[in-house]
């Protein structure tokens, strides 16, 4: 009886200690793979030339690391005593602190920086008139201007030879300034509006879903293993997704390994002449993926209005309509609907 009750009491003590969030381990931990993910990405696209790997919003480097601290990591400390083991806010916390310190290299941040601070001198020639429309203009403290430190930049260092860093620090010290202003104030709006978005609006965020689904369970001390890995279902589609990835890896090494097409489509689909172009590609699983944890008003809005761009392009073909033509891959097609866009989210924001 008074084993029990020693137990009783012992559960109600653990279920009311408050659930640890942004603990300094947390917080080091998600440093810590800030610093991997930036090393790892950086020498995958530079040194070896493979896959981008930070080109989506939750990236791929960081969701490998996620899953071996919830599946390896946290088992193994859980194993050696429950109090080591990672509790749901801190595996949180650092997906949180991971997401925003992957966006820094190569596509994110320095990858498009140093390419602008370093092109208008590295790449003028006599042909483009470089030399005299632009360097004139161009301040040593925003791009660099020692000429041997761009080529060694570009075609790497003799062997032996030291880096010339010290050309970089004023133009680079300049822009991190730059960098560090948007981010605090990207961290201001975000306060300002969490309030009104979170617990007035209700929004759902299918990005942040997909950690707080995988997390559900860690902090059960009797369970090992997280409860998404208990799910058959989920092994079944994994195993499909997986097995599809290394079928088609083995082919690019082997070349008598047949290759499978893992996203079939069926090109361009036009509802008339002059509508934009729809991409029929019914096998995709990122976006299987996001229409699971999205909200269904979120989908339908997703539908509704891109039919009404198809629409709307289309009738603005028709009529001949056009500003000018899109020079940037990031924002919608045709301009006229990405300023609309632009509107509406500055309407919705403010």
């Amino acid at each position: 009886m008074s084993v029990a009750i020693a137990k009783s009491e012992e559960v109600r003590d653990a279920e009311s200690e408050p659930s640890r969030g942004a603990s300094p381990r947390a917080i080091l931990i998600g440093l810590g793979t800030v610093v991997f993910i930036n090393l790892w990405v950086t020498y995958s696209e530079t040194v070896v030339h493979a896959s981008r790997l930070n080109l989506s919003f939750f990236q791929l480097t960081l969701f490998a690391v996620f899953i071996v601290l919830l599946v390896v990591v946290n088992p193994l400390l859980r194993s050696v005593g429950t109090d080591l083991a990672l509790e749901p806010g801190e595996l949180l916390s650092i997906v949180a602190i991971g997401m925003v310190g992957c966006v820094v290299p190569t596509s994110g941040v320095v990858g498009f920086m140093m390419g602008v601070i370093s092109t208008p001198l590295y790449f003028a020639t006599p042909e483009n008139g470089w030399s005299d429309f632009y360097q004139p203009n161009l301040a040593s403290w925003i791009v660099p201007t020692n000429r041997d430190a761009l080529r060694v930049f570009y075609e790497g260092l003799p062997p032996g030879a030291s880096g010339p860093w010290r050309a970089w620090v004023p133009a680079l010290g300049w822009w991190a300034c730059l960098v560090g202003a948007i981010f605090a104030a990207s961290a201001s709006a975000m306060v300002i509006l969490r309030k009104a978005w979170v617990d007035h609006e209700k929004l759902s965020y299918p990005l942040v879903a997909v950690p707080m689904e995988m997390v559900a369970g860690t902090d059960d001390r009797a369970r090992k293993l997280p409860t998404f890995l208990k799910g058959n279902l989920f092994w079944v589609a994994a195993l499909f997704a997986f097995l599809l990835f290394v079928i088609n890896s083995l082919s690019w090494f082997y070349p008598l390994v047949p290759s499978v097409s893992m996203y079939p489509h069926g090109g361009y689909f036009r509802f008339t002449r002059y509508s934009p172009g729809v991409y029929v590609q019914p096998l995709q699983f990122f976006t299987m993926g996001f229409a699971y944890f999205a909200n269904t008003q979120v989908l339908f809005s997703v539908i509704f209005f891109y039919l009404l761009h198809v629409v709307e392009g289309g009738v603005q073909n028709r009529l001949g309509y056009q500003i000018e033509a899109s020079t940037d891959t990031f924002s919608a097609d045709p301009p006229t609907e990405a300023w609309q866009c632009f509107g509406a989210l500055a309407f919705m924001v403010v």
